[in-house]
């Protein structure tokens, strides 16, 4: 290259650097903490009784399995929020389901169906695993599956699971749908 165009780049790469660790005078660097916000009361509550039956229905009805509905603890990991929900619980195994993505793909089509939105806020994965959740109004719905490997698959605490050789009912599965409505009090 030119000897002009590398000393031009190179000045345009100092001034852009100059000017990203620059700090405007009207802003004054302080230790003080920024002041607190008001606190918004909220609630977090499990949805009605026949809606959550409803959606204990749907989740069975969707993976082919009897789902079971309790009132659990609920939190709001985005918002920190908490409190109770409904939770629709389904355990099997790599014989019963073929991947925690597509259990979870079908139940967000199953919620989707009923008019709930994905909240790409909530999606997290690994390699056993995926997490994600769906609104509704003021409703949140989070969905957890995972599996992990039956005690009897002696995986090597020193390697990752995904060279652990498991056999389909050696992966023990939890399917968690937890459900609650959070209203500004």
């Amino acid at each position: 290259m030119n000897k002009k165009i590398w000393i031009l780049l190179l000045t345009l790469l100092c001034g852009l650097l100059a000017a990203c660790g620059r700090v405007a005078a009207s802003e004054p660097v302080t230790d003080s903490p920024a002041p607190m916000e008001t606190a918004v009361s909220t609630t977090v509550q499990p949805l009605a009784a026949q809606e959550c039956n409803d959606l204990r229905d749907a989740v069975g009805n969707t993976l082919g399995v009897a789902a079971t509905l309790s009132t659990a603890d609920f939190t709001d990991i985005v918002s920190g929020q908490t409190g109770t929900g409904c939770q629709i619980t389904v355990n099997g195994t790599g014989e019963t389901f073929s991947s925690f993505l597509d259990v979870a793909k079908q139940l967000q089509d199953t919620l989707s169906a009923l008019g709930w939105t994905p909240d790409m806020a909530y999606l997290a994965d690994g390699p056993t695993g995926t997490a994600t959740g769906l609104r509704l109004d003021d409703k949140l719905a989070l969905i957890n599956v995972e599996w992990q490997p039956s005690p009897d698959a002696n995986c090597p605490a020193d390697q990752i699971i995904t060279a652990c050789e498991l056999t389909p009912a050696q992966q023990i599965y939890t399917i968690t749908l937890n459900v609650a409505q959070v209203t500004a009090g």
